[in-house]
C-alpha cells in the first residue's frame, strides 16, 4: 500500500567554501507519525550524487533493499518547483516507456518474486500497461501465456473496467471473449448493461455469449445456472432503458474534472483502446446510442426502440456536425436515411428528443418533418400534444422558431390549435432588438425596483409589475421577456396562481421563471417548483454578482445561448419571409397576421426585411394599417424604393376596402405625389390618389391636365 512520508530539512550552511553548519531534519513523519525531528546530519550519503555536501539541491530519492515506487512528489522550496517538474515528466516518461511496459509483461514469465513485482508495477501503470496487454491477448504464443495475461487483468483492479468495456468492440472474436472474462473479475454492477448484448444475441458467437453469461453472473454474486434465461425482447428493453437514462442526463460519470471525462474508446484504425478527454454529454450521447442499436439489434420491430435509436442517432451526428443545420445531406447520410423512416416514426423521435432536452435532436427532426408535409396538412385534426404542436412551446426560443417555421413549410390548409403561436414566434422573432427583456414581480415598489437594478447589470432591458395579474399582462404582450423574477408574497394572484398562468399560456409557457424570498420561504413554494418546469427559487439578493451566482446554473439547464448578431438578422429575415409567404399564399385565413401589424411597420424600415414587411401589411384590412402604409409613403428618409412599394401596397388596400385615411392624411399623400422627383415614386403615387375614389368634378380637372396628343406620324410608303 501507499505511504506518506513527509520531510523538513535544513540544508547545511556554508562560508567562503568551508561548512559553518551542518544540515538537519527538521522533521520526518511516516503516514501522520513523527519518526525524527531535530535530527543533526553530519555527512553525506555514501550513495549520493556526488559524494559532497552543498547548500543547494538536487535531491536524490533513493530505493534499495526491494522495489519502491514514488508519486505524487511535493517540494515546497519555489527554487525547487520548476526542477521537480522535470524530474517528474523525466520518471513519468521513463516509467511508460513501451520497452519497460514490455520487460514487466516479460517478468511475468519469471519467478513467482519477479512475478510479483511487474504485477505491481504494472498495476502503477495499469492504464498505460492495458493496451500491450490485449496486444498480447490478441495474439498470445501459447494458452498458458493467454491465461497468465488474463490473470495479470484481473490483478489490475477496478480502474482498467473503462477501457476493457470499450475493447469489447474489438472485432477479434477470441480477444473479445477474453475481455469480457476479465471484466467479470474487475469490473462491477455498472458495467453489466454492457454485457447484455453480447450475453443474449444470436450475432454474436457461442463463446462470446457464454463469457458474457458467466461475468454478469459473477458481477451479480451468483452462480452461472442461476442466471435468468432472457428474451431477446427483454433484454432490449433493458437496453432502451439503459440507452433512456444516457440520452436524458441521469447516467452519472465519475472522475470529472473541469467539465471533462477521460472516455476510453476502441479504434478501429489503430486496432487498439484509447481515451480522450470530453463531455459527460458528448459521452453519454455515444454510449446511449450504441445501447439504443443494441437495443434495436436483439427487437427490430419494437417501434418505440426504432424512435430512440432514430432520435440520438440524429443527436449524434448533429452534434458532430456542430450543428442540425450543418447536418450531411445525401446517399447514405444519417439525415436521407433516417427520411426513409417515414413520418410517423420521425414525429415519435421529435417526442422522445423534446423528453430528453436534446437541442440537436429535435431541430433535426424538426428538419426531418419538414420535409415530409404532406402527412401533416390537416393539423386540425391532430391533438394539441402532437410533438410538432409541443415543440412551439419548447423553452427554447431556437426550438419554437424552427418549430414555427416547419408547420409553415407543412403549409396547412385550414386553421389549427397552434396557428396563432405561430404568428406569436414570428413577430417575437421579427422584433427582436438583441437585448433580452427580464420582468420583475413585486408588491413592494423598492424591492423590485433593486432587483430589477441588479437584473439589469445581466444585460437584461428589466421591467417592474406590482402584482401577479400586472405581471402576467405584461409578459404575455412583451414578446422580448425572456426571465421573470417573482417575489414568492406575490399580491393579486398568488404566487402559485401565477406561475400556473403563465405556465397556461402559449405566449408565456417556456419562460424561465425564478421565485426569490428570504431562505425559509422556499419551504413555502417548493410544490411549485416540483410541479412546473423551468421554475427555480433563488434568494432574494440586490447584489448584481450574486444574482448572476444563482440565476447562471438555472440559466444554463433551461435554454440555449442567445444567437449571435449574425443569426439575429437571418433569422429576421426568415421570419419576415414568412409573413410575405402567408400574405402572398393567401394563407391570412389559416394565420391571423393582424397581430403583427406594428412590428411589420418597424420592419419596413429596415432594408433587410422591409420588401417581405410591406407586402404583409398589404395584406392587413384595417384602418390602422392604411396609416402605417401612410406614415412609410411620406418619410423622405426612407429609400425611394420603400416608398414606392408602400404606395403599390396602399393603392391596393384602398380598392379592395375603401379609403379609411384621414384627411390630414390625404392632404399628405397629395402634397408628396406632386412634389416627388422619382418618376416611379410619382406613379406609384399615381395609383393611390386615383385609389381614393375621387368625385367628377376632381376627375374632370385631372383630365384636362393631360397632355394633348401629338400630330400623327407619317404612313410609310
Amino acid at each position: 500500500e501507499w505511504q506518506e512520508l513527509q520531510i523538513r530539512i535544513q540544508a547545511p550552511r556554508f562560508e567562503n567554501g568551508e561548512k559553518t553548519k551542518n544540515a538537519r531534519i527538521v522533521s520526518m513523519t511516516l503516514n501522520g507519525h513523527v519518526v525524527r525531528a531535530d535530527r543533526e546530519v553530519e555527512g553525506p550519503s555514501a550513495f549520493g550524487l556526488t559524494g559532497n555536501e552543498s547548500a543547494t539541491g538536487p535531491v536524490l530519492l533513493q530505493g534499495d533493499h526491494g522495489p519502491v515506487a514514488f508519486r505524487k512528489i511535493r517540494v515546497s522550496s519555489p527554487q525547487a518547483v520548476a526542477l521537480l517538474d522535470r524530474v517528474n515528466d523525466a520518471f513519468k516518461k521513463a516509467s511508460r516507456a513501451p520497452e519497460r511496459i514490455e520487460k514487466l509483461i516479460d517478468d511475468l514469465n519469471g519467478t513467482p518474486e519477479e512475478r510479483e513485482v511487474a504485477l505491481i508495477q504494472l498495476r502503477s501503470h495499469a492504464l498505460v500497461a492495458l493496451p500491450h496487454l490485449l496486444k498480447k491477448l490478441g495474439q498470445p504464443e501459447s494458452e498458458a501465456e493467454k491465461d497468465l495475461v488474463l490473470y495479470a487483468l484481473t490483478r489490475l483492479g477496478s480502474q482498467i473496467a473503462a477501457p476493457l468495456v470499450a475493447s469489447i468492440e474489438t472485432p477479434d472474436t477470441n480477444l473479445r471473449t477474453t475481455v469480457i472474462e476479465a471484466l467479470g473479475y474487475v469490473g462491477d454492477h455498472s458495467v453489466i448493461p454492457h454485457l447484455w448484448y453480447h450475453a443474449y444475441s444470436t450475432d454474436q458467437p457461442k463463446g462470446v455469449r457464454m463469457a458474457a453469461l458467466s461475468a454478469i453472473a459473477r458481477l451479480r454474486g451468483i452462480s452461472p445456472g442461476r442466471i435468468e434465461r432472457l428474451s431477446a425482447f427483454r433484454v432490449s428493453a433493458k437496453l432502451a432503458d439503459a440507452a433512456r437514462a444516457h440520452f436524458s442526463g441521469r447516467h452519472t460519470w465519475t472522475d470529472s474534472e473541469q467539465g471533462q471525462i477521460e472516455f476510453w474508446f476502441w479504434n478501429r484504425e489503430a486496432n487498439t483502446v484509447e481515451s480522450r478527454q470530453v463531455s459527460p454529454q458528448a459521452a453519454s450521447l455515444y454510449v446511449g446510442t450504441e445501447f439504443a442499436r443494441q437495443a434495436l439489434a436483439l427487437a427490430p420491430e419494437r417501434k418505440d426502440v426504432q424512435a430512440l435509436y432514430l432520435a440520438m442517432s440524429l443527436g449524434s451526428a448533429a452534434a458532430q456536425a456542430g450543428s442540425a443545420a450543418a447536418l450531411a445531406t445525401g446517399p447514405g447520410t444519417v439525415f436521407d436515411l433516417a427520411l426513409t423512416t417515414g413520418a410517423p416514426t420521425i414525429t415519435e423521435a421529435l417526442r422522445i428528443s423534446q423528453q430528453n432536452a436534446n437541442t440537436p435532436a429535435i431541430l433535426a427532426t424538426l428538419r426531418l418533418l419538414a420535409q415530409q408535409g404532406a402527412k401533416y396538412r390537416q393539423l386540425q385534426q391532430r391533438s394539441h400534444r402532437m410533438p410538432l404542436l409541443t415543440a412551439l412551446n419548447y423553452p427554447d426560443r431556437q426550438i419554437q422558431f424552427a418549430a414555427a417555421s416547419t408547420i409553415l413549410q407543412i403549409d396547412p390548409e385550414r386553421s389549427f390549435s397552434g396557428s396563432s403561436r405561430v404568428v406569436d414566434i414570428l413577430i417575437r422573432t421579427l422584433s427582436d432588438t438583441g437585448t433580452p427583456g427580464g420582468l420583475v414581480v413585486d408588491a413592494s415598489t423598492q424591492r423590485g425596483t433593486t432587483v430589477a437594478a441588479a437584473l439589469s447589470e445581466q444585460g437584461y432591458a428589466a421591467t417592474t409589475a406590482a402584482t401577479g395579474q400586472a405581471g402576467f399582462a405584461l409578459a404575455a404582450k412583451r414578446n422580448e421577456i425572456e426571465i421573470i423574477l417573482l417575489q414568492y408574497n406575490t399580491i393579486k394572484w398568488g404566487v402559485t396562481q401565477t406561475v400556473a398562468n403563465l405556465r397556461a399560456d402559449a405566449r408565456t409557457a417556456s419562460i424561465p421563471i425564478a421565485i426569490y424570498g428570504p431562505d425559509t420561504s422556499k419551504h413555502d413554494v417548493q410544490h411549485i417548483l416540483d410541479d412546473y418546469p423551468a421554475v427555480t427559487f433563488i434568494l432574494e439578493t440586490a447584489d448584481s454578482t450574486d444574482l448572476r451566482r444563482q440565476l447562471a446554473p438555472f440559466l444554463a439547464g433551461v435554454r440555449t445561448p442567445a444567437p449571435t448578431a449574425k443569426q439575429r438578422v437571418q433569422q429576421k429575415r426568415e421570419a419576415a419571409s414568412w409573413f410575405f409567404y402567408i400574405a402572398s399564399g393567401r394563407r391570412t385565413a389559416v394565420y391571423n397576421i393582424r397581430p403583427a401589424e406594428s412590428v411589420l411597420f418597424n420592419a419596413a424600415h429596415d432594408p433587410e426585411t422591409a420588401d417581405d414587411a410591406l407586402f404583409a401589411l398589404g395584406a392587413i384590412s384595417s384602418s390602422t394599417c392604411q396609416g402605417h402604409l401612410s406614415d412609410l409613403v411620406i418619410n423622405t428618409t426612407l429609400p425611394v424604393e420603400t416608398r414606392e412599394l408602400a404606395a403599390l401596397q396602399l393603392a391596393s388596400q384602398t380598392q379592395r376596402n375603401a379609403s379609411t385615411l384621414s384627411d390630414e392624411e390625404l392632404h399628405a399623400i397629395r402634397k408628396t405625389w406632386q412634389s416627388a422627383s422619382s418618376t416611379e415614386l410619382r406613379t406609384a403615387l399615381a395609383s393611390v390618389v386615383g385609389a381614393l375614389q375621387p368625385d367628377a368634378k376632381l376627375v374632370g380637372r385631372r383630365l384636362e391636365r393631360l397632355p394633348r396628343p401629338q400630330p400623327p406620324a407619317p404612313t410609310a410608303p
